[in-house]
């Protein structure tokens, strides 16, 4: 997981608040202000990446920290499982975390007892000084079929928007994922793919890869020509 690094994050006018938060929060865990921080976008922008950086850079710092990364629908299959085996252990060992990483909130929507079990988790560990990262895909008060204590809660840290990336960040982007494959894209096809690739940065590692695979399939050098070839149906 060391590529879902802060060093490995390319920022950007799109999400440099963010990552300023949550490189805080890596740093500060714990801190009132920021706790929980929530970083909410579309899908393929980097959240992920993010709270992944997070727990890296404590674990770094920490390496005897607690700490889970566990998507909202993992978390309400342990919740299910430990009803179904009548498991006590599941809130303790929520509760004992240093810092808790929970991806895609969203989907705790109309998830009443769930969300009952993740509010009794939250404020045990807010409550004594341990931190929460969460995110989502809009703004907390947004978020559809989710108890209002809860929204409350989620607002009440830090609410951090990562949005598209602009051009100049998609050119960086795809310069630096082409590095870490260790190809050599040239900065005149970055700007070509990254000029009609704009949703998310799924959307260009996915182009990029299509450009390397068919470069190198094809004995050929990666250049513009070649990348309209093999991006001709996207």
């Amino acid at each position: 997981m060391t590529e879902l690094s802060f060093e490995n994050f390319v920022s950007g006018l799109s999400n440099n608040v963010a990552l300023g938060a949550a490189m805080y929060v890596a740093s500060h865990p714990g801190t009132k202000s920021y706790n929980p921080l929530y970083i909410y976008g579309g899908v393929g922008l980097g959240k992920t990446h993010l709270m992944h950086a997070i727990g890296l850079e404590v674990l770094k710092r920490n390496p005897r920290a607690r700490v889970l990364c566990i998507s909202a629908n993992s978390y309400i299959s342990e919740f299910m499982k430990a009803i179904k085996n009548q498991d006590q252990g599941f809130y303790q060992s929520f509760n004992s975390l240093d810092l808790l990483l929970l991806d895609d909130v969203q989907m705790l929507g109309a998830r009443g007892g769930t969300q009952n079990a993740f509010f009794s988790t939250f404020e045990s560990l807010v409550s004594h000084g341990k931190q929460i990262v969460l995110t989502s895909d809009t703004y907390a008060r947004q978020l559809k079929d989710v108890d209002e204590r809860l929204k409350s809660r989620f607002a009440g840290g830090m609410s951090v928007p990562i949005d598209p990336p602009e051009l100049e960040t998609r050119q960086a982007i795809l310069m630096k994922k082409a590095e870490q494959r260790g190809k050599v894209l040239p900065e005149n096809v970055a700007f070509f793919i990254a000029k009609h690739m704009k949703s998310n940065v799924r959307e260009l590692e996915g182009a990029l890869q299509q450009v390397i695979a068919h470069a190198q399939f094809n004995g050929i050098e990666i250049s513009i020509e070649q990348a309209k070839v093999a991006l001709h149906d996207i």
